[in-house]
């Protein structure tokens, strides 16, 4: 399969990363991985092995869990790793079970990125291995969970066509929504994130000063982010692009959205929408449609 892989990308093993879970992760498998020179980020496959390497961490430290929220877990680099045909540096994760809270169970994430070297002297080291874990968390179930929404959110199966030609059409349509709604939740999400940051620098500023300033990021601002990024394809169509309005146009250009205000959290979606459409001289408001 990689020989495959390498043939139809037409690029050298070194710039293509592996990113596996623990059925790839036996010994065999990375270290043939590491001698083509493939870029590496795998979880080991025993684990026992991961419960004595654990032994080796010092200090654990919390790490948050975007698989599930109700199951804490630690992480931490392990100082004594397995060795493997070429350097890797290692991390080793617990997770407390459910029913026995003095129980924990183990793994460990095999990777070749040694760029947390440089940024031991930033103390950004624990930022780092916080990323390297959200990036495994993701490896899994992409494309499926992506053909899923799409099927489910744009209907793709029910508007097939006979003819060959007409069908590709349709299929690329379907990329094209697909695109724009992707692109939309970017831009919300965007906007959302400039004015927190904005507002944060502001209180950072204004912390300076004699009077007490809460420095946290706007819980408003927070709670916007979060209803539009919870949000996958389908709950996007049937929940925001089904929402009842009307459109003010002014001078021939659009001015002014009103939105249904019975639309649960709505108001959530408001304020992203004027952030995002403040550069194009448009607002939005809640009202009578």
């Amino acid at each position: 399969m990689l020989a495959k892989m390498e043939h139809q990308l037409g690029i050298p093993p070194s710039q293509i990363r592996l990113r596996v879970d623990g059925g790839f992760g036996t010994d065999d498998n990375i270290n043939h991985a590491l001698s083509k020179g493939y870029q590496l980020l795998a979880k080991m496959h025993s684990g026992n092995r991961a419960k004595l390497l654990a032994e080796s961490v010092n200090q654990w430290e919390s790490c948050p869990n975007s698989l599930s929220d109700q199951q804490p877990r630690q992480a931490e680099w392990v100082t004594a790793g397995h060795i493997y045909s070429h350097p890797t540096r290692q991390i080793a994760l617990r997770t407390k079970y459910p029913k026995q809270s003095d129980e924990y169970r183990f793994c460990v994430l095999v990777t070749t990125d040694f760029h947390s070297e440089r940024l031991l002297s930033f103390g950004m080291i624990k930022a780092f291995l916080h990323t390297i874990i959200a990036d495994y968390d993701q490896r899994a179930g992409q494309p499926e969970s992506s053909f899923c929404q799409d099927n489910q959110g744009l209907s793709t199966p029910k508007r097939n066509k006979r003819k060959f030609v007409a069908q590709q059409m349709l299929v690329l349509l379907n990329q094209l929504a697909h695109n724009l709604i992707q692109w939309l939740k970017h831009w919300l999400m965007g906007a959302l994130d400039a004015q927190t940051q904005l507002e944060w620098t502001a209180q950072q500023m204004l912390a300076h000063h004699w009077w007490e300033t809460d420095t946290q990021s706007p819980q408003p601002l927070r709670l916007a982010r979060t209803h539009i990024e919870s949000r996958g394809l389908k709950r996007f169509v049937r929940e925001i692009f089904s929402l009842h309005g009307q459109i003010r146009f002014k001078r021939g250009q659009v001015d002014k959205l009103i939105l249904n205000p019975l639309y649960p959290q709505v108001h959530r979606l408001v304020s992203a929408l004027n952030l995002l459409l403040a550069q194009c001289n448009v607002t939005a408001e809640l009202g009578h449609t």
